[in-house]
């Protein structure tokens, strides 16, 4: 079976057997899974683990039009021609290290801009 069987094998199951169930098959966790490193399978995971506690907390919310597995699913594509686009700049030759910035200054300014993604994402969620 192809990738594109499998896709729409993981659809008809999703539609047939867990209509109206709680647990549902979501293509996109899947289909990233096919192409990416499975390093990069933990943002997914974390989001999961977020959406459960949101509908611990929140049970009635409607799930039908939920911004947030659009904005999750531009993240991933976003993060993807990231990649693609430095594996091409180092192709290319270019040099992307910063120089005189200390590791551990990068290493803060990362993890603030992970905290300000979640403080963002949880503001919107909140809405």
């Amino acid at each position: 079976m192809d990738w594109a069987g499998l896709g729409v094998l993981v659809i008809a199951i999703d539609q047939i057997f867990l209509k109206n169930k709680k647990f549902r098959l979501h293509l996109m966790p899947i289909a990233v899974g096919i192409y990416l490193p499975v390093t990069l399978a933990t943002p997914m995971v974390l989001g999961g683990i977020v959406h459960w506690m949101i509908k611990r907390q929140y049970p009635n919310r409607e799930e039908g039009n939920d911004p947030g597995v659009l904005m999750s699913s531009g993240l991933v594509a976003g993060e993807s021609l990231m990649g693609v686009g430095i594996a091409l700049l180092l192709t290319l030759g270019f040099d992307l290290t910063i120089g005189g910035v200390p590791d551990l200054l990068k290493d803060i300014l990362s993890v603030g801009a992970l905290v300000a993604l979640a403080w963002f994402l949880k503001q919107k969620a909140s809405k």
